[in-house]
């Protein structure tokens, strides 16, 4: 693991914005932060900013989404989570390793021998996705996975080959609190990530990554992952709609637009973009295409519809 990769983790982990939005009401992050007040009885037990999960260092492919959502279970029940209980280093080695196959306790099962992938160790020391439905995976990582395999093949692994990181790392349930956040969390933290990340296709998850970041930060168009008849698309007008080229981090990038995980709309890729397009995607993976300069990227979408 990078001294860089572990120093980012830490840092987004120990984000000091989180201290000062709990005393000051005007600041962006308060509403994010204080989701957690009600679930803790001292603040030393809240769960820390969560950086990414998966192998942002070294995977070709980044999933973006929206914010991670809080486990509310209690004590043991609930899952194993860096806390202000934990040092920055032993939270920065956490979540650098959560699916690392050689940890003797992993800390989110991926082919996990007689365990469902994607559960989380909990403190009493079994995997479970929450009380309610214990061994079924979490859906937004699974349903993450399943885009993930369309792209790399079965190989596709989350501490080898992706990850998925957010524009807010606090932690909350629906979501509450990003749209406030999200512009100062993504100013500190998505421009290290990116530094960070060598990724070349990058999946941006949902609406509150398309109005929060894609459109005014990255200069997606007004149109960009509109959901206004988005079913009665052609594959070639959604291509042309919802993917760009951008130099994000010092490395050229494209980036395509996707719901979220857990929406119920249309989206496997090979349906909403066509099989040919997504056979481009994954050989920009496999490092046998190159990514394309934004002058060059309509010619090259018009191509899989000729």
């Amino acid at each position: 693991m990078s001294t860089i990769e572990l120093s980012l983790a830490g840092g987004i982990a120990s984000c000091p914005a989180v201290q000062d939005a709990l005393t000051n009401k005007s600041h962006p992050c308060h509403k994010v932060v204080h989701e957690q007040t009600k679930l803790i009885d001292i603040e030393i037990k809240r769960q820390r900013p969560e950086p990414w999960m998966g192998a942002l260092a070294k995977a070709n492919l980044l999933f973006v989404s929206s914010n991670p959502s809080i486990n509310e279970d209690p004590y043991p029940l609930g899952e194993v989570f860096p806390t202000y209980e934990w040092s920055e280093t032993d939270s920065a080695d956490f979540f650098t390793k959560r699916c690392d196959p050689e940890e003797k306790e992993v800390k989110v099962t991926f082919n996990k021998k007689g365990q469902p992938n994607f559960l989380t160790l909990c403190y009493d020391g079994e995997y479970r996705s929450g009380v309610s439905n214990p061994k079924r995976p979490q859906p937004t990582w699974k349903n993450t996975h399943d885009r993930a395999v369309e792209l790399i093949g079965s190989g596709a692994h989350p501490h080898h080959n992706y990850a998925i990181t957010e524009i807010v790392h606090c932690k909350s349930k629906d979501a509450k609190g990003v749209a406030e956040a999200s512009s100062f969390c993504i100013k500190k933290w998505m421009e290290p990530i990116f530094t960070t990340s060598p990724a070349k296709v990058v999946i941006l998850l949902g609406s509150k990554v398309r109005d929060y970041y894609a459109k005014p930060v990255l200069g997606a168009g007004n149109e960009f992952g509109s959901s206004q008849g988005y079913g009665e698309l052609t594959q070639k007008e959604r291509a042309v709609r919802d993917i760009f080229v951008e130099t994000v981090g010092g490395v050229n990038r494209v980036f395509v637009f996707n719901w979220h995980p857990v929406h119920a709309g249309m989206r496997v890729f090979r349906k909403v973009y066509g099989d040919q397009l997504v056979d481009w995607l994954a050989a920009i993976l496999e490092g046998k295409e190159s990514v394309p300069e934004k002058n060059e990227l309509h010619s090259k979408l018009m191509s899989f519809f000729a």
